[in-house]
């Protein structure tokens, strides 16, 4: 048997989830892409909602507002839709702080555990791993929030 002819299996539960990924980015574009206050969609940085930039590297003299390292090809779909359906579901109530540093840090940790942005991958230990980080990193105000 050669490569050709190995199937690459994939569970109802893989299939089912792509599917509903698609589909919330789907209808997260076309149905919330108008109200996120005259910016665009395909547009990296949403004006006083949200820049799709990575974290800063460490020891950098770069500080976040001015990263221009976009997020993962694999992430960044998901990340707009996301803050797409929060921004949209209470504007005022949404958190410019802690929000970006939970959307880095999960995008952060997918690449560390398993070389792709892919949201599907998302497990508990890159769950832990993220709460974990912002534990160690931030303020108690901005980590149990």
């Amino acid at each position: 048997m050669n490569e050709i002819d190995i199937v690459d299996f994939k569970n109802k539960t893989e299939i089912l989830a792509g599917k509903n990924l698609d589909e919330f980015i789907k209808k997260c574009k076309e149905q919330l892409s108008g109200n996120l206050h005259d910016n665009h969609w395909e547009s990296n940085h949403w004006k006083n909602i949200f820049k799709f930039t990575k974290f800063k590297r460490r020891n950098s003299k770069v500080d976040l507002s001015s990263n221009t390292e976009l997020l993962d090809l694999d992430y960044i779909e998901f990340c707009k839709s996301y803050v797409a359906y929060i921004f949209c579901s209470n504007p005022k109530g949404f958190d410019k702080l802690t929000f970006p540093i939970v959307l880095r840090m999960i995008e952060k940790n997918l690449l560390a555990y398993t070389g792709s942005g892919d949201i599907k991958s998302l497990n508990p230990v890159i769950v832990d791993e993220c709460l974990s980080e912002i534990d160690d990193n931030y303020t108690k105000v901005v980590a149990y929030k």
